[in-house]
């Protein structure tokens, strides 16, 4: 749908501002960081360096594997699929729903954080999980999780699985 401040212009040097529009042929692009963009998400991981973020571009069906300190900002989309955060990763997750009906929705190894410190930015995540667990392998033996902002529902499991230690 074209708005009254939007112009097509084919073949003619344009005479007001050109609104540009594009979309990604096949839905083929999927996530980026910073102004390089990836097919999956798991190309998106390998090439992060330290600290990168990486922005879900539109609801995604993958499992992953978090192995370096990154956030994942699912920008308001769904990720369907379970995520693996390692003994070496930290992970940041931000705005939107993780999803996985097949099991645990995130294992966790290393250090996750849910939403942002920040409860003003209304960033929080929801960590569902129809037959396992939303959230495994929290204790001071296995991992960490930091939840500032969300929601956790599992109908058929623990939400949370796995609390030991003494932290």
């Amino acid at each position: 749908d074209e708005d009254e401040n939007e112009y097509y212009v084919a073949n003619r040097k344009p005479t007001k501002n050109v609104v540009l529009k594009a979309q990604w042929k096949d839905n083929t692009i999927v996530a980026r960081i910073n102004s390089t963009y990836y097919d999956t998400i798991a190309k998106a991981i390998n090439a992060a360096a330290t600290g990168d973020e990486i922005v879900l571009l539109t609801n995604r069906t993958e499992n992953i594997t978090i192995n370096k300190e990154i956030t994942l900002n699912l920008d308001n989309h769904k990720l369907t699929g379970t995520i693996t955060n390692n003994s070496n990763g930290i992970l940041t997750l931000l705005s939107g729903i993780v999803e996985y009906n097949n099991g645990t929705a995130v294992m966790n190894r290393g250090v996750l954080t849910v939403g942002s410190e920040d409860l003003k930015k209304n960033d929080g995540v929801e960590i569902k999980a129809s037959s396992g667990s939303g959230i495994s392998g929290v204790s001071s033996s296995y991992g960490k999780v930091i939840f500032n902002n969300g929601k956790i529902t599992a109908t058929s499991s623990s939400t949370v699985y796995g609390i030991y230690g003494t932290d």
